[in-house]
């Protein structure tokens, strides 16, 4: 009984949402909402069955292209994040339900798949790029290893060929998952030297693991980031390459931490050939208080979160909201966020929060099951979503 509850929970939601369609809510919250500004998010693009392993992680071009054709229909302005911003500045004329597209991290197939299908529909887009493993130049390894582990379709292994990692695991446990993905890594890192070689050490894994070594097809460069010529090029495409930190985790409660490792990834994207770096995103949407005194005084003009909800021009320019879209989201979840219905409804439930528990309530201002992301904790900080690379 149980094991159905999540299930039956998501189809009673499903039905809920398709009433309220079909009664007009989700037109009446599109024009309550029209002033304000919806910022998208996507991460990579699809080689393979990527989106099955992680539906957040990985996103088809044909899903996309759907997603942004169903906004066109509808009357959303697809706009850049400096004409957002500049409009909730009063700095621009004011267009209906503006839409703002954003990818994270820096993957190839943004640049080869999604980045493509929205430049086909004319469509701008901000490509926040995290520079350490851009500088390796390596498939990300822990994606890449969790990617395997998932290909193979174990629970429990029992690896021996290797002393590196070899031991008995139990891949339901997320402890246990994340110590052989450690030692995974560490062993790579220590046996290769070139892109070549830490190729070879993953498909050797996933041969270890029961998945044929070919089966990762790494010479596609699904798991790999773009280079400095793609993300020069990709500006021809009107998508602007912003800044996503060095180190792919923001340092909470570190100022000098957060400071440097921003430094490194603003210099790092100069010297690649970008400029005029204005905008920043939090790595796995962790964040805190500290964050926008260091971003005012580096110059940074926005800050994306995975926060979910529309942007209003009361709403911090460093803390701005973000609907974390892909294949796991159900169209007409889409089409509730999108509308504004969540906005809404997150509205009435913080304020109930507000008369129930006073303004000093540390408690999550809106229910999980309303939207696609997990409950945000009090506005001190925290995270919206589990970062997606593992």
């Amino acid at each position: 009984m149980l094991s159905i509850m999540p299930g039956l929970k998501r189809a009673l939601k499903i039905g809920a949402l398709s009433g309220a369609r079909l009664l007009g809510a989700f037109a009446i919250a599109r024009f309550a909402t029209r002033h304000h500004v919806r910022i998208m998010c996507y991460h990579a693009g699809t080689v393979g069955d990527e989106s099955r392993y992680n539906p957040k992680l990985f996103c088809s071009a044909e899903l996309i292209r759907e997603r942004m054709q169903w906004l066109t229909r509808r009357g959303f302005n697809f706009v850049s994040l400096d004409q957002a911003l500049n409009t909730l500045d009063a700095k621009a004329p004011l267009r209906k339900l503006q839409t703002a597209v954003t990818f994270d991290d820096g993957w190839f197939t943004t640049a080869d798949k999604l980045v493509p299908a929205l430049s086909g529909l004319g469509i701008p887009s901000t490509l926040y790029v995290t520079t350490e493993e851009y500088g390796r130049g390596w498939p990300v390894l822990g994606v890449t290893i969790r990617y395997a582990l998932w290909k193979s379709g174990q629970q429990r292994l029992a690896i021996s060929d290797n002393p590196a990692f070899a031991g008995e695991y139990d891949l339901a446990s997320t402890s246990e998952l994340n110590t052989l993905v450690d030692k995974v890594v560490a062993w790579i890192k220590q046996s290769a030297t070139t892109r070549a070689e830490a190729c070879a050490c993953l498909e050797s894994f996933a041969t270890s693991v029961g998945v044929p070594g070919e089966s990762l097809l790494l010479a596609t460069r699904r798991f790999d980031f773009v280079t400095a010529e793609e993300m020069r090029d990709l500006q021809a495409q009107g998508c602007k390459v912003e800044l996503h930190g060095h180190a792919h985790r923001y340092p909470l409660g570190d100022a000098r931490g957060f400071q440097s490792d921003l430094q490194t990834c603003h210099s790092i994207l100069t010297d690649a050939g970008l400029a005029g770096l204005a905008h920043y995103c939090y790595p796995g949407g962790s964040f805190d208080t500290i964050a926008e005194h260091v971003l005012a005084r580096m110059g940074v003009r926005s800050a994306t979160t995975c926060k979910p909800g529309l942007v209003t021009s009361a709403t911090s320019r460093f803390y701005l909201p973000r609907f974390l879209d892909g294949g796991s989201v159900h169209q007409l979840e889409f089409e509730a966020e999108m509308s504004g219905v969540f906005h809404l409804l997150r509205g009435v439930l913080a304020w109930r929060e507000w008369k129930l528990f006073g303004p000093s309530a540390q408690r999550p201002l809106w229910d999980a099951d309303l939207g696609t992301a997990s409950a945000l904790g009090n506005s001190a900080g925290g995270s919206a979503t589990a970062d997606l690379w593992g």
